[in-house]
């Protein structure tokens, strides 16, 4: 690897730590997650968790390549669990992505999981969600279970990847334990119109680790 290069690896991984390092709450209310469907009727994200064994909720941006990346592997994940048992959504937090944007996505094919607006971004926040496509899990009783990346791929194929969410939703349909929080990277939910990202890669290391 050239120097140029590790010096970009070395940037991205520092300005990245920012946002492994995000808290955020334990346990939801029934006050927390007033979200929007496409056609802008309100959901209460409490009717769905309430419901499920399981919750994942993915947090999604429009342009974000991560996020493409990795629609086939959300896919795979929700036709691997009973729908009774564990309910998907992904979640548009950025101020960027209007319910307009969120039907043109429908319309192009690529609501893999149903959409949810949160206006303001206010449940990415409550959860210390600060990129996509971060991923949420919530259990019966709104208490935040699993909140990290879906897994550890940074290279597409890399032989040592851990299923990360994969694990974590199974070991809470089984009773077992598993790492409640790991780091995550992608890009930075923007809190308002405009805003410049605070945690993004360099282009060419986010284009190299994000892009199939």
């Amino acid at each position: 690897m050239g120097r140029w290069r590790m010096a970009l690896a070395a940037l991205a991984l520092t300005s990245l730590a920012a946002c492994a390092s995000a808290g955020g709450a334990s346990r939801l209310g029934p006050d927390d997650g007033r979200l929007r469907a496409v056609d802008g009727t309100p959901t209460a994200l409490a009717a769905t968790w309430a419901g499920h064994d399981a919750t994942v909720l993915v947090f999604w941006a429009s342009t974000c390549p991560c996020v493409k990346r990795y629609e086939a592997r959300v896919a795979a994940l929700r036709d691997r669990y009973p729908a009774d048992r564990v309910a998907f959504r992904y979640v548009a937090s950025n101020a960027d992505d209007d319910l307009a944007d969120l039907a043109a996505a429908r319309a192009a094919g690529r609501e893999i999981v149903p959409f949810a607006q949160d206006p303001g971004g206010v449940l990415a926040r409550t959860l210390g969600v600060v990129s996509t496509p971060t991923a949420v899990v919530i259990d019966a009783a709104g208490a935040v279970r699993f909140r990290g990346w879906i897994d550890n791929e940074r290279v597409p194929g890399d032989p040592d990847r851990e299923p990360w969410l994969e694990e974590a939703v199974d070991a809470l349909l089984s009773g077992g334990s598993a790492r409640a929080v790991t780091p995550f990277w992608g890009c930075t939910i923007t809190r308002s119109l405009g805003e410049r990202p605070q945690c993004s890669a360099p282009a060419p290391v986010a284009q190299r680790r994000c892009h199939p």
